[in-house]
């Protein structure tokens, strides 16, 4: 055997072999809920890059189809990882994102209902009510609180006590 012929027989087993090498890290991605974190796209894109150069120099240059087929199946297994991990992690991020809404409306309703609870309780307590008294004027004389019933035309100023039952 030439060393010609050794080194295809090494190249067709070892890639016969790699393409299913592809298989169990396609399933995990796909398999995968937190978003294919160990997953690199700088990595994964130069492998990708890499076979699709290989596929390129090999028909372009070398004139072997065999060789430029295996490369670009090679780069679709890549692609392919890249795709599902994007997918992925855009699938997270949307969960991520309903999530936080969710958690933001709960909250919410939390406060409002806590609101409404206090303000339940502070009408319903007789002592929580503070009551003010104040001077309502009466007549077109500005110093009407001042003066007495009947003194240039102005009248007494009343006195009204309103009971305030909020904060």
């Amino acid at each position: 055997m030439t060393l010609s012929s050794f080194t295809f027989l090494l190249f067709a087993a070892f890639s016969s072999i790699r393409i299913f090498s592809y298989v169990p890290q396609i399933r995990k991605v796909a398999a995968d809920m937190h978003g294919a974190t160990a997953i690199s796209y700088s990595t994964w894109t130069l492998w990708a890059a890499a076979n699709v150069a290989t596929a390129a120099y090999a028909l372009v240059n070398l004139g072997d189809t065999y060789l430029a087929s295996v490369s670009a199946l090679y780069a679709g297994c890549c692609l392919t990882v890249i795709a599902l991990t994007a997918a992925k992690r855009r699938g997270l991020s949307q969960q991520l994102v309903n999530e936080r809404q969710a958690q933001a409306d709960a909250t919410e309703q939390a406060s409002l209902t806590e609101r409404a609870s206090a303000r339940t309780t502070r009408n319903s307590d007789p002592s929580s009510r503070r009551a003010r008294s104040t001077f309502l004027g009466v007549g077109s004389c500005p110093l009407a609180m001042a003066r007495s019933s009947g003194s240039q035309g102005c009248s007494a100023p009343v006195r009204k006590t309103i009971v305030v039952t909020g904060p």
